[in-house]
């Protein structure tokens, strides 16, 4: 029977192998890339003891600097891997250079244009309804527009086609054309 004063015996791998187990868990539970590396150094730490004797003392000590090692190293090639250039929350950025239209009025800086199948808040000078703006900028979920002029190339027309791709009206009778 053990005293109050002693020290338990050592962990077995098992038990190193069910704590990286358990760690993996929370990682998938909570936001953020910490526990995988400590995961990592528990299991780890069960294949060292699985092949070598340690003893209490030995295991937590190595499971500590096993851990920091693992935090470290893991930061270091997760900040490495190649980024897509979009960083979370900054999907507005897409938007830049699309043209919009004003389905509220513009008014004092502030209205609303369609995007897509969605509208958005947009700032920017004053537009009446039904006007076409360019995104040029964007400031949290608020788009920053400017206007269009009518008959910008590129533009869709009411014939679908855009504008630099309309082709050239034919010419009637008091245009120059045959009559």
């Amino acid at each position: 029977m053990e005293g109050a004063g002693t020290v338990p015996g050592p962990l077995l791998a098992w038990h190193w192998w069910a704590l990286g187990a358990g760690l993996l868990l929370l990682e998938l539970a909570l936001p953020g890339v910490l526990f995988v590396w400590l995961a990592l150094a528990a299991f780890a730490l069960g294949l060292l003891s699985f092949v070598l004797p340690l003893d209490l003392i030995s295991q937590l000590v190595l499971f500590a600097g096993l851990s920091v090692a693992s935090v470290v190293l893991g930061r270091r090639y997760v900040a490495g891997l190649p980024s897509s250039g979009e960083r979370l929350n900054t999907g507005t950025r897409r938007l830049l250079g699309r043209t919009v239209t004003v389905t509220a009025p513009i008014v004092g800086g502030v209205g609303r244009v369609r995007v897509g199948d969605s509208e958005w808040r947009a700032s920017g000078p004053d537009l009446p309804a039904g006007s076409l703006a360019e995104v040029v900028d964007s400031r949290g979920a608020t788009l920053v527009v400017r206007a269009l002029p009518p008959n910008a190339p590129g533009l869709p027309s009411p014939t679908g086609l855009p504008n630099s791709d309309r082709p050239a009206p034919a010419l009637g009778r008091g245009q120059g054309g045959e009559g």
